[in-house]
């Protein structure tokens, strides 16, 4: 039985529809951004359910979906900010995630930040990753992106009206 904030999240989740909708290249584009401003591959925007990790946006890999526990963004999604872990083999959070093992990816860099919706709910996230280990901070480039990362994962926080397509419905577009 789903929890009372799962219940409450799966409500909101709904009301942006996008589990529903084909991808949106603007959400894509938000994917291709945050990757760019870390320098990994991969990135992707999170929404978790009670049960699932639906991958509605990737750069680098194919969105797809994965259960909760599998997911290492379920595990901080929920805390009050971003996650960054330069090897997540090493991380007590992650290391045994099948997404760092081996049985579904090598994941060893990562960072997260929760996807809000304006009244504060975590519906998801969106992450950055790469199988090298890294440090954002390692050399002058990178050493300005953490700041451009929060700022970049701030824009992620919307509301359903704002996250529509230009078309009128909602838009969409899968660690």
């Amino acid at each position: 039985m789903p929890h009372a904030q799962d219940v409450v999240r799966a409500a909101a989740i709904a009301d942006y529809g996008v589990l529903d909708e084909a991808s949106g290249a603007d959400l894509r584009g938000l994917t291709e951004l945050a990757a760019a401003l870390v320098g990994v591959p991969n990135a992707v925007i999170d929404i978790i359910d009670d049960r699932q990790q639906h991958q509605i946006a990737a750069v680098g890999f194919e969105a797809a979906v994965c259960s909760r526990e599998d997911s290492m963004c379920s595990r901080v999604f929920e805390g009050p900010d971003q996650t960054i872990v330069a090897d997540a083999s090493a991380d007590a959070r992650f290391a045994q995630d099948p997404f760092v093992t081996g049985e579904i990816a090598d994941v060893r860099f990562y960072a997260s930040s929760p996807l809000r919706t304006p009244g504060g709910l975590p519906i998801g996230s969106l992450c950055v990753f790469d199988v090298e280990a890294r440090e954002l901070g390692e050399d002058g480039a990178r050493s300005r992106r953490p700041s451009a990362w929060r700022r970049s994962s701030r824009t992620c926080s919307t509301s359903p009206a704002s996250a529509a397509a230009p078309g009128g419905g909602p838009s969409r577009s899968a660690t």
